[in-house]
Parts: C-alpha cells; structure tokens; sequence
C-alpha cells in the first residue's frame, strides 16, 4: 500500500464548485466591508483633524476688524456728507452777498456799450472725438439734447447715428427753439 504524504495533492472528494463559490463571495464580501471600515475611520479621523486645527479665533478677529473698519468708514462719510452740506451752504451764502452786492453797486457808468458781434463771429468749431454723439454735442454746448437735430441740419449730416471721427462740427449760437 502506497503511503501518503502531508502533501499529497490526491483529495479523496474534490470541493462542490457551489461551495467553492460561496467561500470566495464571503472572503471578497469580507474584503470590501474592511476597506469600507477603514475608510470611515480614515475620514472620521481626517473631519476631526480638520475642526481642531481650525483658525477658528483668527477668522472671527478678521471679522470683528472688518466690522470696526465698516463703522469707522461709515462715520468718516456722515462726516463727509456733513461737510460737504456745509460748504454747499456757505456757496449759496456767497452767491447771495454777490447779488446783492451787485444790485448795490448798479450798472457801471463807465462801462461802454460794445456792439454785438455777428452769428457768424458766434459760429465756434468741434472735432469729433471717438464716441461722441449729436446729443451729447448738443447738451454740451446748448444744455439740452433736444438741439441734435438742429446741429445735424445745420452741418448737413443725414445720418445722425454716425459721427465720422475727425469730422469739424461748426456750432453756431444757441436759437430759442431747437
């Protein structure tokens, strides 16, 4: 009779492949929980580092400055404003002496009379920048936009919507009526 050895690859019963596969499953299986778990300690673990290393008291002193900052910057502009209201009184104040002292003092009697010059001699000359517009042309010199059109039709312009950059605008004086 044939001895046999401990490490004889003879089996008397080979395993059910069934068997075999639920072995396998239930080591994977295994597997996979162990690495979830250490997973979940491994984030835990990293949460907690995070939230005691925190700059938790540098932020909230960050915050407290910006907000003495905010009222300091407040304050400063009500006291702006405040001088500000001041000094547009004082003008009016000394718009008011100015008239009045004006109305003293009268016409000058040594003022002559100069004769007006002609609408021609009034005519003044605008180059066209990038970007300009009759109407902004118009409220420059006449204070009211109304007046493009009449700008237009005394330069000869047909297309109001495009200003040849360069182009010499004659303005002539302001007429009662755009």
């Amino acid at each position: 009779m044939r001895q046999q050895s401990d490490y004889s690859f003879e089996s008397s019963d080979p395993p059910d492949s069934t068997e075999w596969d639920v072995e396998e499953e239930a080591t994977h299986t295994r597997i996979l929980w162990v690495r979830i778990a250490a997973l979940v300690a491994f984030l835990v673990v990293a949460f907690i580092a995070g939230f005691l290393l925190a700059p938790r008291e540098s932020s909230d002193a960050r915050v407290g400055d910006l907000r003495a900052d905010l009222r300091q910057s407040e304050e400063n502009s009500q006291q702006l404003e405040a001088r500000l209201a001041d000094a547009r009184q004082q003008l009016v104040d000394a718009q008011a002496q100015v008239e009045e002292l004006e109305a003293a003092a009268g016409p000058d009697p040594t003022a002559t009379e100069t004769p007006s010059p002609s609408a021609e001699e009034k005519t003044k000359s605008y180059t066209v920048q990038p970007g300009d517009t009759l109407q902004e042309i118009a409220v420059d010199y006449y204070g009211d936009i109304d007046y493009d059109d009449f700008l237009a039709e005394f330069n000869g312009i047909a297309d109001t919507t495009e200003l040849p950059v360069g182009f010499d605008l004659e303005i002539p004086p302001k007429p009662e009526t755009p």
